[in-house]
């Protein structure tokens, strides 16, 4: 999971949108991987729904490693 610094709210007052990677693994770990990594969609989803709660995030999205059941399970959970 995602954990923000946060003083003064900044990031809820400036933050509109995330768009993350299918893996909760670092940069650095994905470049040392011969295969694409994943969390489950469930689980990304989830860190995602928790995001838009805690910002108020307008935008949610995937990127590198997503796919329709991520953005599936998004909505899912936001029901």
């Amino acid at each position: 999971m995602l954990h923000l610094k946060d003083d003064g709210n900044t990031l809820k007052k400036r933050l509109f949108g995330i768009q993350a990677n299918a893996s909760s693994k670092s940069p650095e770990e994905l470049d040392a991987l011969m295969e694409l990594d994943a969390d489950s969609p469930a689980d990304w989803a989830k860190g995602m729904v928790e995001l838009n709660k805690k910002y108020n995030l307008k935008i949610l999205g995937g990127c590198c490693g997503t796919n329709a059941k991520f953005i599936t399970s998004i909505v899912t959970q936001m029901k």
